[in-house]
């Protein structure tokens, strides 16, 4: 499916429509709306698209960083009514697993990314072992989907390979 929908992929199209988006308004997009549900995978795309691969992996990695800190944030200003419902979870996991737990959850495949960042703050996981755990490897993961980005209209058979095996 992937080979026969390349053959009618303009990619040169594609990135002349991604150059005349507005930069501001895409990192914009690329920080909030993984907040809220949207696809983080998309953005990234769009990222390599917009800006190509060196500077759009430096916004990528900046957007990770402010939606760890809010992410964890948000969290805690609602803490009192997450505790409540959370005591027992916290309670299994020992403060010693908390940096297996990062990688267990970082590690699951299919599992959203807002829904990772939110529930290693929700269990109680201490904030320099989140943000040292969850930054690099999310910011590894999205290295390919950057760089399929910027290379979106110079895909070689080999490449395409390799996001299917990615995907």
């Amino acid at each position: 499916g992937i080979l026969l929908l390349y053959r009618h992929f303009d990619g040169a199209a594609l990135h002349a429509y991604a150059a005349r988006l507005n930069g501001g308004m895409v990192f914009s997009w690329l920080t909030v709306l993984p907040l809220v549900v949207l696809p983080v995978n998309l953005l990234h795309v769009t990222a390599g698209l917009r800006f190509g691969f060196a500077l759009g992996m430096t916004l990528v990695a900046l957007s990770i960083l402010l939606q760890l800190l809010a992410s964890y944030a948000i969290v805690h200003l609602w803490h009192d009514y997450f505790a409540r419902r959370l005591a027992k979870v916290r309670e299994r996991i020992p403060h010693t697993a908390h940096g297996t737990v990062c990688l267990f959850t970082l590690l699951l495949p299919g599992v959203p990314y807002f829904i990772q960042n939110y529930t290693l703050a929700l269990i109680g996981v201490p904030f320099r072992i989140y943000l040292s755990r969850c930054l690099p490897l999310h910011v590894l993961r999205a290295a390919l989907t950057v760089g399929l980005g910027d290379q979106a209209g110079h895909f070689t058979r080999t490449g395409i390979a390799i996001l299917t095996v990615y995907w």
